[in-house]
């Protein structure tokens, strides 16, 4: 047994801060298990990924990624998918307006602001390998998480759905054959609690394996809400997931994940910057304290989310493994939040139930011929959406639904044409059927419906050399997709000339081309990843504003660029002291004629305007220190 004490410290971007962490803990394990090299500490671990499906370490394989083992983790205090957001270059998530179980992730600047069923995020969530099309309850605890991979740039080739700006994989750890178990409990301000707690090990001797982790995180709100005689902004939410891991045979093995989240936390809390005419309320005041909100419409949230995955994997061959992976997923989500206050009637806001299933399947046959390795898959993927607004009275009623259906085939290659030297090729063709139905029943007796036909052919081609055993080099250019969708127009409104009603929106396309070079000093003590890329969206799918309103619609933009160089050095220069970064630096415009709307509800011409949301400069620094004291080395 080893004694460990740990500093960590860090500053990003625009904020910074210092902190000192000391949970209470119980540990039945010395190190954690996962797809990294343990070794002392004067060193840099390597991470084995799966970012292209196959498995290699960190430091070859020819994309930009970022990865975080279970170790990196407790390291760098990620303890959610929202605080990955700080070790990423060039990637923001933040919770989705109005909401605290939503996420907003942008990556490279390509995002979707906008939850809900409508909407398609542009950076894939994969948990276990399998794909979450909703941000709703992205916001869970990492506890039981193996690593997680962030593949920046589109990744049209070999993942499912809506990746033209990236990829988040949560690889959960397996059942180990040993007995483990852990937890620690964390207090805080405003009557904070953190409860983790995981357990893993053999029900059948070398057949059968299972483990079970439990999240728990409460507290009290912040924000001073005089309507409702609290503190808005508590939080209440659980997780609990568990694992079987089967092996009835020495080649193939089936790995069985069920969870279950539910969040009772407050909603976000506006606290208006302006006060809108005839408003008499002595809490609105232009001075108001940006910690007390005026606002006394009616507030609601609540999550619930259950779903699992199967991974089975059989090795055919010491060449050919074949693998399946099934996923499914039932969401359902209630939502009510005021905005801003008027006069003589109720506050404006937005509100919804919406309930959400959807089932995958993919399967992959990977090849490892010498010189040539390969994946070939299939993918299908079924969703169903339902969405109900009003049902606090902020809105007109009316029902949502939302159903699609996705098919894809593709295949990505790599062979070693000299030694060393390898090209890249890969392509995926990806067909959706998409239904949408509209029923404003407070206007129209009848619902309305529409449908639409997306397909796209997403190429990949690159180079990588493997310079020498400290440092790869690499060159690719992909092409990415994300489907088209529907905009909810309602019955009253007049476009064109014709009675409102579901209005569709085209496809997002990118053309990214990227290099990147990999550097690792011979003592493993100093690593630096660098890349820098160009992306050229056509049509990229951006919100906008009603003219003359506050309601937002999805359109097309006619293009935009984004250029980066992003960085991420890590060093070891004494054995325990870890100094490590991340770094990004942007630039970005739409580079066609496109109509948006400014600050003041005026539609103008954006072209050559920045992107929105992309940072021009993101940098992260920190450092770890583990002390191991010589004298309890053992006891």
């Amino acid at each position: 047994m080893s004694l460990i004490g740990r500093l960590q410290f860090g500053f990003a971007g625009v904020a910074a801060g210092v902190f000192l962490i000391a949970p209470l803990s119980a540990t039945a394990q010395d190190a954690p298990e996962g797809d990294v090299t343990q070794e002392a500490s004067s060193v840099l671990n390597e991470i084995v990924v799966t970012a292209q499906r196959t498995t290699s370490t960190l430091q070859k394989t020819p994309i930009a990624v970022s990865a975080f083992s279970d170790t990196l983790l407790q390291e760098r205090q990620i303890i959610d998918v929202r605080t990955i957001s700080t070790q990423v270059p060039g990637l923001v998530i933040q919770p989705g307006t109005g909401t605290s179980n939503a996420a907003r992730i942008v990556l490279r600047g390509i995002g979707q602001e906008n939850h809900g069923v409508m909407y398609d995020p542009a950076v894939g969530v994969y948990v276990d390998n399998v794909y979450e099309p909703r941000t709703n309850g992205a916001f869970f605890s990492l506890y039981d998480v193996d690593r997680v991979e962030v593949l920046r740039g589109p990744q049209g080739t070999l993942y499912g759905r809506n990746t033209s700006g990236g990829a988040i994989k949560i690889i959960t750890r397996r059942p180990s054959w040993d007995f483990t178990a852990r937890g620690d409990v964390s207090r805080g301000s405003r009557d904070s609690l953190l409860l983790r707690g995981y357990m893993s090990g053999p029900i059948a001797d070398e057949l059968a394996a299972a483990s079970i982790s439990l999240v728990h995180e409460s507290g009290d709100g912040f924000i001073e809400a005089p309507a409702y005689g609290r503190k808005m902004g508590k939080k209440d939410k659980y997780t609990v997931r568990g694992k079987l891991l089967l092996t009835p045979t020495s080649n193939f093995e089936v790995e069985i994940g069920a969870d279950y989240h539910r969040d009772k936390s407050d909603p976000s809390i506006g606290v208006p910057l302006t006060v809108l005419p005839g408003v008499d309320n002595p809490w609105a005041s232009p001075n108001r304290n940006l910690y007390r909100s005026e606002l006394s419409g009616p507030y609601a949230q609540g999550l619930t989310s259950y779903g699992g995955s199967i991974n089975a994997v059989l090795e055919l061959s010491d060449a050919v493994t074949l693998t399946a992976t099934t996923g499914y997923r039932d969401l359902d989500v209630i939502q009510s939040v005021p905005f801003a206050q008027r006069a003589g009637t109720t506050d404006l806001g937005t509100d919804y139930t919406a309930q959400n299933r959807n089932f995958s399947q993919e399967v992959n046959l990977e090849l490892d011929l010498g010189r040539l390795t390969g994946v070939f898959g299939l993918y299908y993927f079924d969703e169903h959406g339902e969405m109900e607004r009003g049902f606090f009275g902020y809105a007109v009623g009316h029902l949502l639904e939302r159903k699609t259906r996705a098919y894809a085939a593709f295949a990505e290659m790599r062979y070693e044409v000299i030694d060393d030297v390898f090209l890249i090729g890969g392509v995926r063709y990806t067909e959706e059927k998409a239904y949408f139905r509209q029923f404003y029943y407070q206007n129209i007796s009848y619902p309305q419906d529409e449908r639409a036909d997306f397909d796209a052919w997403t190429p990949k081609v690159g180079v990588n050399w493997n310079i020498n055993e400290g440092v790869m080099a690499y060159a690719t250019y992909t092409r990415g997709f994300k489907s088209g969708g529907f905009n909810t127009i309602s019955p009253t409104s007049i476009v064109g000339g014709e009675i409102g009603r579901p209005l569709p929106y085209g496809p997002e396309y990118v053309d990214s081309y990227e290099a990147g070079v990999k550097f690792q000093t011979a003592d493993r003590t100093f690593r630096l990843n660098a890349a820098i890329f160009q992306a050229d969206y056509d049509g990229l799918q951006l919100p906008v504003l009603y003219p003359g309103t506050v309601v937002t619609y999805t359109d097309n933009a006619a293009g935009a660029r984004v250029r980066g160089l992003e960085l991420e050095p890590s060093w070891t220069p004494v054995e325990g002291l870890n100094l490590y970064g991340a770094m990004s630096f942007n630039t970005g415009k739409y580079t066609d004629d496109f109509l948006c709307t400014n600050a003041y509800t005026v539609r103008i011409n954006c072209r050559d305007k920045k992107i929105k949301a992309l940072i021009p400069r993101q940098v992260t620094a920190g450092a770890t220190y583990q002390h191991r004291d010589p004298r309890t080395e053992s006891c």
